[in-house]
């Protein structure tokens, strides 16, 4: 594995322990709470983020996988249930950061419908951005949970 897919396979492993640190000590009604009406549950966030994670490694492997991204929104899941996803989301990633070949770093993903056109390098450093951004996001929604519950 090249430097740059062997940091950023670090990175990855890092914002799933983050994100399983984060589930530590909450139920399902926690995790699958909205803070308000347009806003995403903890759950919704880890699993859109991972789902999202395998998806553009893949892509910086030049390689494109199914996803029902629709489905990640509607995500109503347990702990446990959440922690899995994410272990074999990690596996997934890990397995298209071995792939990775640094001479195409280069080379233009182009989306199906044509409208995104970003580098390989970019579709990488896109991966660990958008996971770290609902990291933070569900980070916050902990915050509101236990203030609203007043636990801690």
């Amino acid at each position: 594995m090249d430097p740059i897919a062997a940091a950023a396979l670090q990175s990855a492993r890092d914002q799933a322990a983050a994100f399983n640190s984060l589930l530590e000590g909450l139920d399902r009604d926690a995790i699958n709470w909205r803070p308000g009406g347009d806003t995403n549950s903890i759950a919704v966030l880890a699993i859109h983020a991972w789902g999202a994670a395998q998806a553009w490694t893949a892509r910086a492997a030049g390689r494109e996988i199914e996803r029902d991204r629709p489905s990640e929104f509607r995500t109503v899941a347990t702990p446990e249930e959440v922690r899995d996803s994410i272990a074999r989301a990690l596996e997934r990633v890990e397995q298209h950061l071995a792939a990775v070949e640094p001479d195409r770093y280069g080379e233009t993903w182009q989306s199906p419908g044509g409208d995104e056109r970003l580098t390989r390098a970019e579709c990488l450093l896109h991966a660990l951005e958008h996971t770290r951004e609902h990291l933070g996001q569900a980070m916050l929604t902990r915050q509101l949970w236990e203030q609203r519950t007043g636990s801690s």
